[in-house]
Protein backbone atom coordinates (compact mmCIF):
# COMPACT_ATOMS: atom_id res chain seq x y z
CA UNK A 1 0.00 0.00 0.00
CA UNK A 2 1.06 3.56 -1.08
CA UNK A 3 1.32 5.87 2.19
CA UNK A 4 -0.17 9.37 2.13
CA UNK A 5 1.98 11.71 3.46
CA UNK A 6 0.18 14.52 5.55
CA UNK A 7 1.78 17.54 6.82
CA UNK A 8 0.07 17.58 10.55
CA UNK A 9 0.69 21.89 11.63
CA UNK A 10 0.00 21.83 15.32
CA UNK A 11 2.12 23.98 17.84
CA UNK A 12 0.41 21.89 21.17
CA UNK A 13 2.24 18.49 21.90
CA UNK A 14 -0.87 17.32 23.33
CA UNK A 15 -2.97 18.48 20.03
CA UNK A 16 -0.62 16.68 17.97
CA UNK A 17 -0.23 13.37 19.63
CA UNK A 18 -4.08 13.43 19.76
CA UNK A 19 -4.29 14.20 15.83
CA UNK A 20 -1.32 11.56 14.69
CA UNK A 21 -3.27 8.63 17.67
CA UNK A 22 -6.43 9.41 15.11
CA UNK A 23 -4.73 9.67 11.51
CA UNK A 24 -3.05 6.53 12.52
CA UNK A 25 0.91 6.37 11.42
CA UNK A 26 1.12 2.65 10.05
CA UNK A 27 -1.53 4.03 7.28
CA UNK A 28 0.10 7.46 6.67
CA UNK A 29 3.46 9.17 6.56
CA UNK A 30 2.95 12.10 9.11
CA UNK A 31 5.10 15.14 8.51
CA UNK A 32 5.29 17.83 11.88
CA UNK A 33 5.49 21.41 12.19
CA UNK A 34 4.65 23.40 15.05
CA UNK A 35 4.44 26.91 13.45
CA UNK A 36 3.68 28.55 10.15
CA UNK A 37 7.07 29.30 8.95
CA UNK A 38 7.89 26.07 9.55
CA UNK A 39 4.59 24.82 7.81
CA UNK A 40 5.62 26.57 4.49
CA UNK A 41 8.90 25.12 4.39
CA UNK A 42 8.21 21.42 5.08
CA UNK A 43 5.11 21.98 2.57
CA UNK A 44 7.79 22.88 -0.17
CA UNK A 45 10.66 20.39 0.97
CA UNK A 46 8.15 17.04 1.13
CA UNK A 47 4.91 17.70 -1.06
CA UNK A 48 2.42 16.15 0.92
CA UNK A 49 -0.75 14.81 -0.19
CA UNK A 50 -3.02 16.73 2.74
CA UNK A 51 -1.84 19.27 5.50
CA UNK A 52 -3.66 19.69 9.05
CA UNK A 53 -3.72 23.15 9.47
CA UNK A 54 -3.84 24.59 12.96
CA UNK A 55 -5.20 28.07 12.80
CA UNK A 56 -3.42 29.51 15.87
CA UNK A 57 0.39 28.87 15.54
CA UNK A 58 3.23 30.90 16.40
CA UNK A 59 5.06 32.96 13.54
CA UNK A 60 2.97 33.16 10.78
CA UNK A 61 -0.47 31.98 11.83
CA UNK A 62 -2.46 28.84 9.92
CA UNK A 63 -4.27 31.36 7.69
CA UNK A 64 -1.04 33.46 6.05
CA UNK A 65 0.31 29.73 5.65
CA UNK A 66 -2.16 28.42 3.67
CA UNK A 67 -2.21 31.73 1.32
CA UNK A 68 1.17 31.07 1.20
CA UNK A 69 1.01 27.71 0.52
CA UNK A 70 -1.74 28.00 -1.98
CA UNK A 71 -0.54 30.55 -3.83
CA UNK A 72 2.27 28.73 -5.24
CA UNK A 73 1.46 26.31 -8.34
CA UNK A 74 3.63 23.48 -7.11
CA UNK A 75 1.80 23.36 -3.80
CA UNK A 76 -1.75 24.73 -4.73
CA UNK A 77 -3.69 21.49 -5.44
CA UNK A 78 -2.86 19.96 -1.69
CA UNK A 79 -6.23 20.06 0.47
CA UNK A 80 -5.52 21.93 3.26
CA UNK A 81 -8.01 20.85 6.80
CA UNK A 82 -8.15 23.72 9.03
CA UNK A 83 -8.06 22.44 12.72
CA UNK A 84 -8.87 25.19 15.03
CA UNK A 85 -10.65 26.02 18.06
CA UNK A 86 -12.28 28.93 16.89
CA UNK A 87 -16.19 27.80 16.39
CA UNK A 88 -17.30 30.92 14.65
CA UNK A 89 -18.99 30.71 11.13
CA UNK A 90 -16.53 33.81 10.52
CA UNK A 91 -13.41 31.51 11.81
CA UNK A 92 -14.67 29.19 8.95
CA UNK A 93 -15.05 31.81 6.54
CA UNK A 94 -11.93 33.60 6.82
CA UNK A 95 -10.05 29.98 6.70
CA UNK A 96 -11.95 29.26 3.09
CA UNK A 97 -11.56 32.55 2.19
CA UNK A 98 -7.27 31.64 3.11
CA UNK A 99 -7.60 28.51 0.70
CA UNK A 100 -8.60 25.99 3.54
CA UNK A 101 -10.39 23.10 1.88
CA UNK A 102 -12.75 21.85 4.79
CA UNK A 103 -12.90 23.27 8.56
CA UNK A 104 -12.76 20.95 11.15
CA UNK A 105 -13.08 22.92 15.05
CA UNK A 106 -11.56 20.94 18.38
CA UNK A 107 -12.29 19.16 20.08
CA UNK A 108 -12.91 17.27 17.43
CA UNK A 109 -14.30 13.52 16.82
CA UNK A 110 -11.88 10.78 15.35
CA UNK A 111 -14.60 9.81 13.00
CA UNK A 112 -15.13 13.48 11.88
CA UNK A 113 -11.14 13.82 11.19
CA UNK A 114 -11.43 10.50 9.32
CA UNK A 115 -14.09 10.96 7.19
CA UNK A 116 -12.17 14.14 5.94
CA UNK A 117 -9.10 12.25 5.09
CA UNK A 118 -10.20 9.73 3.70
CA UNK A 119 -12.43 12.16 0.97
CA UNK A 120 -9.25 14.38 0.14
CA UNK A 121 -6.99 11.37 0.24
CA UNK A 122 -9.76 9.25 -2.13
CA UNK A 123 -9.86 11.57 -4.62
CA UNK A 124 -5.79 11.80 -4.64
CA UNK A 125 -4.14 9.32 -6.86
Amino acid sequence: MNKKKILVVEDESTSREIIALSIGERTHELIFATDGDEAVRMAFEHIPDLIIMDIMIPRINGYEATKIIKGNKMLKDIPIIAITARTAKYDEKMAREAGCDDYLTKPFRVANLREKLNKYLSEKK
